[in-house]
Parts: structure tokens; sequence; C-alpha cells
């Protein structure tokens, strides 16, 4: 943070303290941002007005009651910001087709990738840089430092967090992991610190900026919806639940079978349920994936930490399915109870999600396989429906799979229709 020279004054009093807190919110949190798109605007001949709304506060002194005060007020005013670019890393993501699946296996609900280009597009967009020197060359080096901390937060952050296990209280959870995000980026926010410093910019107290990244790194993960599950929780809009989940239940890659990312690994299945997996089969797992005792053994643990009727219980029960259809048709009806049971779950989320469609498209392969065409086509045909209700979400299958999931369909009724006619009666 830009610094002006010291006056002489305490900066333990109260009165100081909370006009100090006060003046960097409103520094980081309005005139930071406005003056950053500001200078953008003037770069493409846009002339905004002037504004001196706030100043730098002046630097306290270090463990003082100011300088915590400076602290907290300039994380409240950076807090809106990273929230509101994490929004359109999101929102870019998925009108650009990229996958933010792997964030919903992170302890933050945040992958390295996604917390780089947040902190990329806050460091962007809502930070401003020196008059002096190359525009953009200056913003590329706002956008590289903010990019490399934001993600390095995030990854140690979900490296840390799983080593410290999980509690039976949703509390003890939220409370947990907002601690392993502080303390991830206090790290962060002191490179930061460091590295503008190097590079010239402006001076920044590195142990400020580490606890102003140690605020806000444990606001987002207290909010964290991927640590616990609770039934509130659930309520929230279809976008929030498809970010969760789409990881965890199916969605297509490029060449039109389904990926499937879970606790367990990566792998992808085709209608067959045959695995091509990107790397080596992990333990517990032959040619065919991963055995139903290796999913069935973790199943218990994604239970306790995320909750009986979380998203990731439903996806873990998905995995099970599928483990279960690998094994052949003696494993059906254990496949189609795994499946039922994540559908109750993922129904708890809105009963036309493309998730939900997912699993009765499994549904629909389990109950084929068994001989009950009826059953099947009935779930096909909720698949199919729930689809084309939302054909723009990037959740649904491409238009090769529905359309040969669409002649399956046709089929089985046909079947159905000729298993169904009446005999004809003798003259």
């Amino acid at each position: 943070m830009e610094r002006r020279d010291t006056i002489t004054r305490d900066d333990n009093s109260l009165t100081t303290a909370v006009a100090d807190g006060f003046q960097a919110a409103v520094y980081t949190g309005i005139q930071q941002p406005y003056d950053s798109i500001r200078q953008i605007a003037s770069k493409v001949h846009i002339d905004l007005p002037e504004a001196h709304l706030a100043s730098a506060p002046v630097e306290a002194k270090t463990g003082s009651a100011a300088w915590f005060a400076e602290s907290i007020g300039g994380a409240a005013g950076m807090l809106p910001w990273i929230v509101a670019s994490h929004k359109m890393v999101r929102t870019g993501s998925s009108f650009a087709g990229l996958s933010t699946e792997a964030s919903a296996l992170t302890a933050s609900g945040m992958g390295m990738r996604e917390a780089g280009l947040t902190g990329a597009v806050y460091s962007t967009l809502f930070q401003p840089v020196q008059d002096n020197g190359n525009f953009l060359l200056n913003k590329a080096k706002d956008a590289g430092i903010g990019f490399g901390t934001f993600a390095a937060g995030a990854g140690l952050n979900n490296t840390i967090r799983p080593m410290m296990g999980s509690f039976g209280s949703e509390i003890s959870n939220r409370v947990l992991t907002a601690g392993t995000a502080s303390v991830s980026a206090f790290g962060a926010g002191v490179i930061n610190a460091e590295a503008g410093n190097v590079l010239g910019k402006p001076h920044q107290d590195a142990l400020q900026t580490g606890l102003k990244f140690a605020l806000i790194g444990g606001v987002f993960g207290a909010a964290s919806k991927e640590n616990v599950s609770s039934k509130s929780e659930r309520t929230t809009q279809n976008h929030s639940f498809d970010t969760r989940v789409n990881a965890m239940s199916q969605n297509l890659g490029s060449s039109g079978d389904p990926l499937i990312m879970s606790p367990l690994g990566v792998e992808r299945t085709t209608g067959n349920f045959f695995v091509d997996r990107a790397a080596g089969p992990p333990s517990g797992s032959d040619l065919f994936g991963p055995r139903p005792e290796v999913i069935q053994r973790s199943l218990g643990e994604v239970k306790t930490r995320y909750g009986e009727n979380s998203a990731e219980h439903a996806s873990t029960l998905v995995q099970l399915g599928d483990a279960h259809m690998v094994q052949g048709k003696l494993a059906n009806p254990e496949a189609q109870a795994s499946y039922e049971q994540a559908l109750q779950i993922f129904r708890g989320y809105g009963e036309e999600t493309p998730q939900t469609a997912w699993v009765y498209d499994k549904l629909a392969n389990v109950k084929q396989s068994s001989g009950d065409t009826v059953g099947a086509a009935n779930d096909l045909s909720k698949a199919l429906e729930i689809w084309r209700a939302n054909s723009k979400s990037p959740d649904i299958p491409n238009e090769s799979h529905i359309a040969r999931r669409t002649e399956d369909f046709a089929r089985m009724e046909a079947l159905n229709r000729f298993n169904n006619r009446k005999p004809v009666e003798a003259e």
C-alpha cells in the first residue's frame, strides 16, 4: 500500500485506530478500484472525472492498535472486489468452456488455477499502477504477482487442510478450514508484498499485507461450502450447486464420453463403463476402475466430512454404483441401490438439475441391463426431458450423446410396445 510520511501521533489511541481503519477501508474499497478503472478507461480514450475520497493511511507502528485497524479496514475494502473477481472468473470459465471441476475437490472450493485467475483479475482491474513506465507492462507485472500469490495460497491451503482431518461438528470444521486458509493466505500476502517491493511498486509492509490476506482467506475458508454441508446450504441457487458437484457427477469431455472426478481420482468412462485412465490406476483398482470395496471404504469418510445429504456423498455413491456395474449383471442390484440413494440426495438440490438427469441416465443403464426395459425407458425419458429443459447449461452432455440416448429410448419404447401387445384372438 502506498504510504505518506508519518507524523507524530498515538498509534494506540482508539480514535486514531478507528479513523485509520475507516480510511484504509475507503482507500482500498473505493479509491484504489476507482483509480484503476479510471486508468484503464483513459487508455481507451474514455475520460472519467478525477475523484479523491481518501489517501493511503499514515504508516502506523507495527503491532499498534492503528496498525491492526488499518489491516482490518484494508481487508474489508479489498474483500468485495476479490469476491467480484472470483465471480468474473467463474462466469468467464463457464462461457469459455473451461472446467472448474477440480475446485469441487479442494478444501476451499477454489483450485490453484481458479485462485490464480482471481488474483490476476483483481490486480488488473482494481489495483492502480504507477503512472511512470509502460502501462501494459506494469499491469502485466501486477497480474503475474496476483496470479502467483493467490494460486500459492490456495494450493497451500488445499494441501494443509486435508491433513488436519475433520470433526463431527459443522462449526468445528468451518473454524478449522478458516484457520488453515488464514495461515496459507498470510504466507501468500507476505510473498505478494515482497514481490511488489522487489519490482519497484510502492512499498508495502509485508506483515501487514500478510495479515490482510489472512483475514480475507479466513473469510473465504469459513464461507466455503465445500468443507461441510447443511440443509440450509442445499437451498442455494442451481448455479452454485452445479459448480460444486460438476466435478463429482458426470460431465462430458471433448470426446463425448463422461468425465468423472471424485474423491477417488479422475477417470473417463464410456457407456459400457470401461475406463480409459489418464494416469495409472490408483491402489485398489484394476483395468475397469476402482473396485467397489475401495470406494466403500472412502464412503464413510466422505459422509462424515461433508454430511449424509451432501453433494459429495451423493457423487461418491454414483462412483460406487459405477464400480458395481463394472462387476457384471450379478452386481446390478448393488449398483441400482447406490444410484437410487444418490438420486434422492441430488433431488434435494432440485428435481430438474443436470446432475439429477445424469443419475437417471445411469439408472436407465442398470435397469436395461437387468431386463427392466419399462423402468429403464421411464428413467431415460426423465433424463432426456431434463437435458432438453436445460439446453443452455454447460453441464449437460453434448448433442451426440443426447442423440444416441434418444435412439436408445426409441428402441426401448418399441420393445416395450412389442412386449405389451395383445395376443390375436383366434376366430
